[in-house]
């Protein structure tokens, strides 16, 4: 009889430690998406903008972010980055929205992209922006990098609601 419970209990842990599993594999199948911006300064010198980010949890884990860090680039030539350690709670099942802080100053975009700048105006579609991100998760008293990619058109990024 022992030996039946004995095997009845390493089976239960070995379902125990596959469902985690699979919560954190859908976990790292997570979405990211630009859902919106926000202008919150536009001059000669400095361009200041918030993004809005949904990060879209489709695992059974609640877990915190405890820092954002992107890099930007249009068409392969950095740009910016931005960083945000505001912490943000993702619940289990759930999109969060989270804000970006983004601070661009013309003169090195100008000075990234060369003679492109026109290009940029007059054909926004023909202008690729990167992000390379680093979300950095607290899981299970865990610290976890999460790296990722977003890629988007200068258009497409403009058509996005404020």
């Amino acid at each position: 009889m022992k030996k039946y419970i004995v095997i009845g209990s390493i089976a239960a842990v070995g379902l125990g430690i596959l469902a985690v599993l699979r919560q954190f594999d859908l976990l790292m199948q997570h979405e990211l998406k630009v859902v919106g911006k926000k202008i919150t300064k536009l001059s000669s010198t400095n361009i200041a903008f918030t993004i809005f980010v949904a990060f879209k949890n489709t695992s059974l884990i609640s877990f915190n972010i405890n820092s954002q860090s992107y890099k930007v680039y249009i068409n392969d030539k950095y740009i910016s980055e931005a960083f945000s350690s505001k912490a943000i709670t993702v619940k289990s099942k759930e999109t969060t929205v989270m804000p970006v802080n983004v601070d661009i100053v013309p003169q090195n975009v100008i000075a990234a992209i060369g003679s492109d700048w026109a290009t940029m105006i007059l054909k926004p579609e023909t202008v690729n922006i990167r992000v390379d991100f680093e979300i950095n998760l607290s899981l299970f008293g865990l610290d976890i990098p999460v790296k990722n990619k977003y890629v988007t058109t200068l258009k497409e990024l403009m058509s996005l609601k404020n």
